[in-house]
């Protein structure tokens, strides 16, 4: 007697997008990897646990809560391109942005759900991730819609003269 077989699809390969503009990081088991500490097994800390080329120019550091989720946001820091994927992770509750990352270069905070950096007015970009059956691990290659719109009113912003910048200011500031 034979036993059936069900046919399995391969994983893609560590570079692919699918058609919707997701990137492969590989298998949660992959990114979760153990880690072996003076020769013990310790499992994965809480952190970054990959850094993406989502295609688009801008690295893509996936972090592990400690819930267990994983969360994207830009590797670098906006505000002097310091290293977020070397950042740590501190909870700074609900009413102080949640669960952020801590800038190495300047302790700068941005939380990894929003992007933003309550005390200094910063935002990075965040991205959705997607855990797909088999495993798999995916990053859109596109923000979020929250930091998507504050770089496009950015970018507007940045088109307007100067004198007519100068004259929006003295008015919010008479």
């Amino acid at each position: 007697m034979t036993t059936p077989t069900t046919a399995t699809s391969a994983a893609p390969d560590d570079d692919a997008f699918d058609e919707d503009g997701w990137h492969y990081c590989g298998t949660r088991a992959d990114l979760l990897s153990d880690v072996t500490f003076a020769g013990v097994r310790v499992g994965h800390l809480c952190g970054c646990v990959a850094t993406v080329d989502v295609g688009s120019g801008e690295d893509v550091a996936v972090f592990l809560a400690p819930s267990g989720e994983l969360l994207a946001i830009a590797a670098s820091c906006p505000h002097e391109g310091g290293p977020l994927e070397l950042g740590e992770l501190e909870d700074l509750g609900s009413e102080g942005g949640g669960l952020c990352v801590r800038c190495p270069w300047h302790d700068f905070e941005f939380s990894l759900r929003t992007g933003e950096c309550e005390t200094y007015g910063l935002r990075a970009d965040t991205f959705a991730v997607q855990e797909r059956a088999g495993g798999g691990v995916w990053v859109c290659k596109t923000p979020t819609a929250a930091t998507a719109t504050t770089a496009a009113v950015a970018a507007a912003v940045a088109t307007v003269p100067a004198t007519e910048v100068a004259r929006c200011v003295e008015i919010v500031y008479d």
